[in-house]
């Protein structure tokens, strides 16, 4: 017979997150997925702070991770003497071993995703006192300055990133100054929504007149959206599972990591928020629409301009002017996208993957995928895969 033991005898984690939050979910997801090999484990989750007293009113836990947005709320944690492992970067100065995902990467994937559609004017809204926030804006800043670009930086207030109705005049007012098309990043998904909501009400056009991206592809939040919300994707289960080993590492008496354990963003999930081709020039706009819509059939360049009854030569040339490639690269670089989310969304192979992103064969993909991202396509998914 087994033995059951009662809860004060069970080695016991706190979890403590912002339940609200999607990537708040997938995190405990990750954790979830660590501790199934330890069924003598007595896991507590707590809805971030609201519950925070009763943690410390009943029997301490063994160890925690949380989500901290305080310092005030850290040194409550760290007094409880017990091992604990952050899973946020929104405390200046964190004496915690943390778990995170790169910001300001995912504000260079933002710049990216936005000068990809054409785009040449660029803004941004979000509260840089927070840490997070601030690395994402500079990550932002840094890749539109390498490219020659420049962004806006709108003027920041709490209530637009209430839940609540709010009013909606100063917000509208700064959106209406800005040069259009303007892509705008907002750091995260609350945020690009109530953005969004904004511009459905003061007749704004999204994406026409502002092309909008947040960061933690909340799939309700994005769906809701009007339109729905392009997103950068956090490997919020991966950070789980890693801060899971981590605390467990630590409650066996090994020593947490100097620096953070820093993960890497996903790829964007492209929705109608961002779906612009931002090129003045027509017949340039036209193709790139065409590319994108049909990159993944067995077409090349010769039957883009055979379709379109478009002079070879000639639209290379404003092809060229205008988006600073050929028709041939952005053929491949929106190829390389779609199978990129294809081995993030699929359990594909890699012949079905070329198939359906426009690769003639599996070992042209590798190639091409080798060349463009740096690494095969195995190893692009198996970064992002938390482990079993």
């Amino acid at each position: 017979m087994a033995l059951i033991l009662g809860v004060d005898h069970r080695p016991s984690i706190a979890v403590i997150l912002p339940l609200a939050v999607a990537h708040a979910r997938g995190i405990l997801l990750g954790i979830a997925d660590y501790f199934r090999r330890r069924p003598e484990v007595w896991i507590s989750i707590l809805d971030h702070w609201d519950v925070t007293d009763a943690l410390f009113t009943n029997s301490k836990p063994s160890g925690i991770t949380a989500f901290i947005f305080s310092k005030h709320h850290e040194e409550i944690l760290i007094n409880l003497g017990v091992p604990v492992v952050s899973v946020a970067n929104t405390i200046e100065g964190s004496c915690l071993p943390r778990v995170h995902f790169d910001d300001e990467a995912a504000g260079r994937l933002a710049a990216t995703h936005l000068l990809d559609t054409g785009l040449r004017q660029f803004a941004f809204l979000g509260d840089t006192k927070v840490p997070a926030i601030r690395l994402r804006l500079q990550g932002f800043q840094t890749l539109l300055r390498s490219r020659g670009f420049d962004c806006s930086t709108l003027d920041w207030s709490s209530e637009i990133e209430t839940w609540l109705p709010f009013d909606p005049t100063n917000m509208l007012a700064q959106l209406k100054r800005l040069p259009v098309p303007v892509g705008l990043f907002a750091p995260y998904d609350l945020l690009a929504y109530n953005v969004a909501r904004v511009c459905h009400h003061g007749g704004v056009r999204v994406p026409e007149d502002v092309a909008i991206i947040g960061v933690d592809d909340d799939p309700v939040l994005c769906s809701a959206s009007q339109p729905p919300l392009t997103s950068i994707r956090i490997p919020a289960r991966e950070i789980g599972y890693r801060a899971a080993q981590l605390l467990d590492e630590m409650l066996a008496g090994r020593e947490a990591p100097a620096e953070p354990i820093c993960l890497a963003p996903m790829p964007p999930h492209v929705r109608m928020s961002t779906d612009i081709v931002a090129v003045p020039d027509k017949k340039v706009a036209e193709a790139v629409d065409f590319i994108r819509r049909h990159a993944h059939e067995a077409i090349g360049v010769a039957q883009l301009w055979e379709r379109l009854r478009m002079d070879r030569k000639e639209m290379e040339h404003r092809f060229k002017v205008s988006l600073g490639r050929s028709a041939g690269e952005e053929f491949t670089r929106v190829r390389v996208e779609r199978a990129k989310n294809l081995l993030l969304d699929t359990d594909w192979g890699n012949d079905k993957i070329a198939e359906e992103a426009g690769f003639s064969t599996a070992s042209y993909l590798i190639r091409v995928f080798r060349t463009h991202v740096g690494v095969t396509p195995s190893v692009f998914r198996q970064a992002f895969q938390h482990r079993p």
